[in-house]
């Protein structure tokens, strides 16, 4: 917020609902504003200014928890996009750790990105491979991280009548975008974006909030449009002309699944808001204004904003928003369903099926299980649909899988916060004597020599890079993933193991498979504190590595249990695979498939 002095501060919000200056400086252009986004435990703000001389600038910062405040992070400089002024900026970072910034300038659309691991060297700002990024000076874009492992760009094109999205996949080249069609038609654009995303949401949706352009009184004036995972965009209208709304913003509650659009009166007045279930194309009602979220008697308050992230009954749904013509700050805060103990923001593990997904000669009896209290909901059939805190069988004993059938499961904690789904596949094959079982890892992560006392518990993806540890280097980055095979039953033997990746970038020398000790967890690992070698020889090796799925044997795989596996790089050309933690399907992540011979 701008402060009495002119500069733009970090504030916090307090438990007796009132704002306080912590004395952060943001920007000291206090004409400024900015777009911010908290991921990996830092906080980025993308910070812009108008005119010829105006330019954007990106912060970083870090959180103490003794002093409870955000100071700039001494190994970040900040990055300035000289040249120019823009009305709007955002940031968003990918699965791999770089920042993306988008910005339009000079009627056309740039974005930039980070390009090394400490986030400090950028890209020249560059317009998106073969789209239409020449727009009008009115229009402007957004940057989001979506799907597990895609950067999406959508922009206003005024110029044209249209509304425009690219996305690019993590790891690719930069000029690899794939180019889509959000809204094309007379009218349908205008200088108005909010656009949010999931994480978790194993549809990978994308849901905007845009303005139009058109004049009509039963015109629509909002639409909120959502990608599917397919790439099918769909509308949704949520006001019309007579409405007098502008400014829309939205809001994603993940566990009670449901979006809301929060939209200002034109030229300031009230903030109202609407609410609609999760879907490819929520149901909003499509006229009226909506119910009130924010208002004061005699202020004109417009410019509503709110979080980047989901919300959940923990957070409740906070906005903020502001009376231009008294430089007023107003906010409102909303419980929603289910409101949590306070404090308690975790989510539980994602349900542990037992036995695992696999192929068996006969039916199966299917236990399910997550942290001692959590309701389990699951879904099971063909192709069943996910689960959600409102859907799905509550899970009360075991499942009895008698036919190849999928089940999918999630967790739900006392607090009213939601694991990621889980998904077991069956494959009933009666009569059979070799079954196959799939396991995902229980733990993974991985260590980097530079930062020796660095833990990356809940990366991904995850990386093999450099040479190996009894090397000079100092980069070398080794990765571990543990998994428990389950007990087997009498008469059955492990006669065939291997580990299996999905690659996120190819190398003609992939990392040698070493066995390692067991007692580990995500959050133990660093390089001063590596999972110790079983032995000298490795049991596997991915030799050439292709953009996709690989897989390689491994030796020695025997029996039940824990089983740890250390990923060491034999090249300078590494490897990054999806890990365990990844928002992406099961069926992305770490795999140890076994051959199980035996009735």
């Amino acid at each position: 917020m701008v402060t009495p002095a002119g500069t733009v501060n970090i504030y916090k919000l307090g438990t007796n609902h009132a704002w306080t200056d912590t004395g952060t400086v943001v920007d000291t252009r206090g004409a400024s504003t900015g777009d911010a986004l908290f991921s990996g435990g830092k906080l980025y703000i993308a910070s812009r200014t108008g005119g010829t001389s105006g330019a954007v600038k990106v912060y970083k910062f870090s959180y103490s928890t003794s002093t409870k405040k955000y100071t700039p992070d001494p190994a970040f400089t900040t990055k300035t996009f000289s040249g120019g002024g823009t009305e709007s900026a955002t940031i968003d970072r990918d699965s791999m750790g770089a920042l993306w910034v988008t910005f339009t300038r000079g009627s056309a659309v740039y974005v930039s990105n980070t390009t090394n691991a400490a986030q400090t060297t950028w890209s020249s700002p560059f317009r998106i491979t073969g789209a239409d990024t020449s727009v009008s000076t009115d229009d402007i874009s957004a940057v989001i991280a979506f799907d597990g492992n895609k950067i999406g760009v959508l922009w206003s094109d005024q110029a044209s009548n249209a509304m425009r999205f690219a996305y690019h996949v993590d790891g690719t080249a930069s000029t690899a975008w794939k180019l889509e069609d959000v809204l094309t038609g007379t009218g349908i654009a205008d200088d108005h974006i909010n656009i949010k995303s999931m994480t978790g949401d194993s549809a990978g949706r994308i849901y905007a909030a845009v303005k139009t352009s058109k004049t009509g009184a039963t015109d629509p004036i909002i639409y909120v449009v959502t990608r599917g995972v397919n790439g099918t965009w769909t509308s949704r209208q949520t006001a019309t002309v007579a409405d007098k709304l502008t400014r829309p913003q939205l809001a994603l509650d993940s566990i009670n699944q449901t979006v809301y659009i929060m939209q200002s009166t034109e030229l300031g007045g009230t903030v109202y808001y609407k609410s609609a279930p999760m879907s490819n194309t929520p149901q909003f009602a499509t006229t009226g204004k909506g119910a009130t979220f924010i208002a004061a008697a005699g202020a004109k308050i417009n410019n509503v904003s709110t979080t980047k992230d989901p919300v959940t009954p923990s957070t409740g749904l906070v906005a903020i928003a502001s009376d231009e013509f008294t430089h007023t700050y107003y906010h409102a805060e909303m419980a929603l369903n289910g409101a949590a103990t306070p404090g308690d923001t975790t989510a539980p593990p994602a349900p542990v099926a037992t036995p695992p997904g696999g192929t068996y000669a006969s039916t199966q009896s299917v236990t399910l299980a997550s942290e001692a209290g959590a309701t389990i909901r699951y879904t099971i059939g063909t192709a069943p649909a996910d689960p959600t805190p409102t859907s799905g069988s509550v899970y009360g004993g075991p499942i009895t899988v008698s036919s190849s059938q999928s089940i999918k499961a999630i967790a739900i904690d006392a607090a009213g916060n939601v694991s990621p789904v889980a998904r077991a596949n069956y494959t009933i094959s009666a009569g059979s004597s070799t079954s196959t079982i799939i396991l995902n890892p229980v733990a993974d992560t991985m260590a980097k020599q530079g930062t020796p006392a660095t833990n990356y518990a809940g990366t991904s993806p995850l990386q093999a890079d450099s040479r190996d540890v009894s090397t000079s280097s100092t980069s070398a980055i080794h990765s571990y993933l543990r998994f428990t095979i389950p007990s087997l039953t009498a008469g059955q033997t492990i006669t065939g193991a291997s580990l299996s990746l999905k690659a996120v970038n190819g190398t003609p020398d992939g990392p040698a498979i070493y066995r390692t000790a067991t007692g580990w967890t995500d959050t133990s690992v660093n390089w001063n504190a590596k999972p110790a070698r079983s032995g000298d020889v490795a049991i596997g090796n991915f030799g050439s590595v292709a953009l996709a799925r690989v897989q390689t044997a491994v030796t020695g795989v025997t029996g039940a249990g824990d089983i740890s596996f250390e990923l060491a790089p034999e090249s300078t050309d590494g490897m990054d695979f999806v890990s365990g933690d990844s928002t992406s399907a099961d069926a992305d992540k770490p795999q140890l498939i076994l051959t199980i011979t035996g009735s």
